[in-house]
């Protein structure tokens, strides 16, 4: 006898209540003025006599949910946990058939069933029965009815679909539900949208993904067909899921039932699991032959003893004939930009490179780590405009980072570092970027790596913008495609269209107008005075603690990293740069630091060699500067407005003016003609400077035309011929202020540049005379010294 009956009215009179009082879900108040009980299927009341009681579920029985009146309903113990549906859950465009042990039907009634069918009644309602969980039902294993109000109209248990008389017909390549062998199905689903469906088989979960061998299989046929002779023919029924094949699946069949006892498996052209070569391969009596099932995917057949294994690849480069393609083959008009463009669809930069295992003779899977003689990674780059990709042999590979040595977990002993010259990857610039790791894996001590921002190809439109960033707690370097508007040359984005060469014009003009040739020098000594990078320690020196001024804004203090490494600013042709350098005693204060150990101590610098730094050893003397704490400061070393001077061997306070004789001894760092020099002050004061420049080139010039200036070139001349000791005089006091320890009969030059380096970097210099002729000069008192000056001038 079944447990469930109608949901309905119980005539439990509660006693005597108002129709106010007879309230809730329970209770009704019938047109005999009586308050009743109204419970769900499966249910009771706590309490015939208690108004206030609940319909609870009988006893042995279990909650459903509720019903469409919000009423409890209980199902009895002889309930089972079945259900199928072979159109795939509430699938209104196609009729199916569901089978389950019982029925929650929406108006609440659940009662026991064999077989329900999708159906449409008089009224056009499709009667849709699923085993998903629906409404208020608390569980999926009871088949569900929905009524659907279908929008064009209901025809044999489905909805009609508004493209029903799109002209697209459905195909099946292996004529129906043919289990084996292997088809393709293309037609439209139940929205009227084109879709395709290939066999496949399954594990026997209807969710499941597809695969190339299992024991079920999901075959693709189109409808009307004996299953459903009166759906519309154009649209693919792929309903069909988990059918056992008795014999296994295999490639989208069920395969065949053989006479003999063992399988025979014979890849007798030397067929392997190789994407790269195509093959055939004979199994019990049928031959497989590699093939592209799609532009980018191929099946590939090989034995495994003696069993038919078949691997399903992704061709990066796709598919074609049964093999993939190992390297694109790009047209020659195909161009940079295809390049650019293929990098960025694909987000294939140095960071999208993978690990990859070799599996066959030339057959890889992609990995997040391998080692050993099938370790690769596989490297995606342009080259000459073309897009590529690279198998590359590695000992190791990690998350697409390719080593000769194991990669080991992260430890206190093991710091990386990464620098980037210009962090914002800002395209007008060029950039550097420096890895480090403070400990490698053969024990040297360091691993450095050096890489710039590059145009893609010469004079050409796009550029590769470096960065580096962290990634798993490796190192990795990114090489961004980047279009430029105007071009790309020598690593940065031009900021303007590339302007066509000028032809320089080889006639002098001669210039007669004084304030054409001031304008004239205005510009010459302005762009020869600008200094875009100034280094006040002078070039790598790690020893001592220096900063980068870039363009009078910016400043790039040398500064420890860690406890061992240094980052040393320097300038190098007006640009400035960075090194890291190891400090094998130690970083402190923006300097490395040598200590004092047995008299003696091993000093290791970075130097930049291809990519790599290599140590530098020299031997260490005992403290030749000042000794604090065991640790020797190296003359010259400064910290907090302090330094090491040489003398003493004492930390001194720095001089913000006066007399000096190297620059770490003035809070500026500037030293000039031993005199504490302001860098900031004397760039503000080059204005002056350039005037006084101009008033002496204007007495240099003959084509000046200025008679007050020949008046006074004049009156000096005679003011030399009466007191011919007057150019003795200032030459002496020339030579009184020139460095004592110079040659006195030297030349007294004047660096237009105080900031430059005095032994690398060329400077305007003004010289009074060779020494030989102003000695001449010297000695001649009749004024022809003079004279003789003016003509030279």
């Amino acid at each position: 006898a079944s447990s469930f009956a109608h949901a309905g009215v119980f005539d439990y009179i509660t006693g005597k209540v108002t129709a106010e009082e007879c309230k809730g879900p329970y209770h009704v108040w019938t047109s005999d003025e009586r308050c009743v009980w109204s419970c769900g299927v499966g249910t009771t009341p706590e309490s015939s006599n208690d108004i206030t009681s609940e319909c609870v579920c009988k006893q042995g029985y279990e909650e459903l949910g509720l019903d469409k009146y919000g009423r409890r309903v209980c199902a009895g113990e002889d309930i089972k946990d079945y259900c199928i549906d072979d159109d795939g859950g509430s699938n209104y465009y196609l009729r199916g058939i569901a089978e389950a042990s019982w029925i929650y039907h929406a108006d609440g009634l659940i009662q026991k069933f064999t077989e329900w069918q999708d159906y449409c009644d008089s009224s056009g309602v499709l009667h849709e029965f699923s085993c998903s969980k629906k409404a208020n039902a608390t569980s999926s294993k009871y088949l569900y009815q929905e009524f659907v109000d279908c929008e064009y109209g209901c025809e044999n248990g489905a909805c009609l679909s508004n493209k029903k008389s799109d002209p697209v017909s459905c195909t099946d390549t292996d004529g129906g539900s043919d289990y084996k062998v292997k088809g393709s199905t293309k037609g439209l689903n139940y929205k009227g949208e084109e879709v395709s469906l290939t066999d496949y088989c399954q594990d026997g979960n209807q969710t499941s993904i597809e695969l190339e061998k299992g024991d079920y299989l999901a075959e693709g046929y189109c409808a009307p067909n004996s299953n459903y002779p009166e759906v519309n023919a154009n649209y693919l029924s792929s309903v069909q899921y988990n059918i056992k094949c008795d014999n296994g699946c295999l490639d989208g069949k069920c395969v065949e039932e053989v006479a003999q006892t063992e399988n025979i498996c014979d890849d007798y052209n030397g067929n392997t699991d190789d994407p790269y070569v195509f093959g055939e391969v004979y199994y019990n009596g049928a031959i497989y032959s590699d093939k592209c099932e799609t532009d980018s995917q191929l099946s590939e057949y090989y034995c495994s003893g003696n069993e038919l294994e078949v691997h399903r690849y992704e061709c990066t480069n796709g598919c074609e004939e049964g093999i993939c393609i190992l390297y694109k083959e790009v047209d020659e008009s195909e161009t940079e930009e295809s390049c650019y463009e293929a990098l960025k669809n694909n987000n294939l930069t140095n960071d999208g490179d993978v690990c990859m295992t070799k599996i066959g003779s030339s057959t890889y899977e992609k990995t997040s780590a391998c080692e050993g003689g099938s370790c690769y990674v596989q490297e995606y780059y342009c080259e000459d405009d073309i897009y590529k990709n690279e198998l590359i042999p590695c000992e190791y590979c990690k998350e697409g980072l390719c080593s000769n040595d194991p990669f080991e977990e992260e430890s206190a002993d093991v710091e990386y570092y990464c620098n980037d010259t210009d962090p914002s990857k800002d395209n007008f610039y060029r950039g550097k970027i420096y890895f480090v790791e403070t400990i490698d894996h053969d024990g040297d001590g360091i691993l450095y790596y050096e890489y710039e921002d590059e145009c893609m190809s010469e004079n050409g439109d796009y550029l590769y913008e470096v960065s580096c960033s962290v990634t798993n707690g490796f190192l990795r370097l990114n090489r961004d495609p980047v279009k430029c508007e105007y071009g790309c040359l020598d690593g940065v984005c031009l900021n303007e269209p590339k302007a066509e060469e000028e032809v320089e014009e080889t006639e002098t003009e001669t210039i007669n107008e004084t304030d054409d040739v001031e304008d004239e020098l205005s510009v010459n000594m302005s762009d020869d005075l600008e200094v875009r990078c100034y280094d006040s320690d002078n070039g790598i020196n790690p020893f001592v603690p220096g900063e980068v001024i870039w363009n009078e804004k910016e400043t790039f203090p040398d500064k420890c990293v860690g406890n061992n490494l240094l980052q040393e600013h320097f300038c190098e042709d007006d640009n400035k740069y960075v090194n890291v350098v190891l400090c094998e005693d130690g970083c402190y204060g923006g300097a490395c630091v040598l200590t004092t150990s047995s008299g003696s101590a091993d000093i290791s610098v970075m130097i930049q060699t291809e990519n790599l730094i290599e140590k530098a050893e020299t031997e260490a003397q005992s403290c030749f500067g000042c000794e604090v704490n065991g640790r020797c400061y190296i003359p010259g070393y400064r910290a907090k407005g302090r330094y090491c001077d040489y003398d003493s061997s004492e930390f001194v306070s720095q001089i913000k003016d006066g007399q000096c004789s190297n620059d770490f001894e003035c809070e500026s760092n500037i030293c000039t003609y031993n005199k504490c020099e302001d860098l900031k002050a004397q760039i503000t004061e080059n204005k002056g400077l350039i005037n006084k420049l101009f008033n002496w080139f204007k007495r240099l010039n003959p084509f000046s035309g200025d008679d007050e200036e020949e008046e006074d070139i004049e009156n000096e001349d005679e003011a030399s011929e009466e007191n011919p000791n007057s150019n003795e005089n200032s030459n002496a006091d020339q030579n009184s202020n020139s460095n004592p320890t110079s040659n006195p009969n030297a030349n007294v030059e004047r660096n237009v540049n105080p900031n430059a380096n005095n032994e690398n970097n060329p400077n305007i210099v003004i010289s009074d005379d060779s020494s030989e002729d102003n000695s001449n000069e010297n000695s001649n008192s009749n004024g022809n010294g003079n004279a003789k000056n003016k003509d030279k001038k």
